[in-house]
């Protein structure tokens, strides 16, 4: 008798995991796809933001010189 008992603990368990190990495979799969998304999302905004500074960089002797006959007119 404790032996049935035993044998029908262990089959109790071993459902009760396979379960655990589905559903934290189920949420696990949720994260990454969102995680995914995500990371996308942030990689698109981070070539966006290098690609500006980028063109601020090349482009600054242009800015310079706008400032200098902005600040020219502003003071007539």
């Amino acid at each position: 008798m404790p032996n049935e008992n035993l044998s029908g603990l262990i089959i109790s368990l071993q459902k009760e995991f396979r379960d655990f190990r589905k559903e934290t495979n189920e949420n696990f799969n949720e994260v990454y796809s969102k995680l995914d998304n995500h990371t996308a999302s942030l990689i698109s905004l981070e070539n966006t933001v290098g690609f500006y500074g980028d063109m601020y960089k090349m482009n600054k002797d242009k800015i310079d010189n706008h400032e200098k006959r902005i600040s020219v007119l502003e003071a007539k």
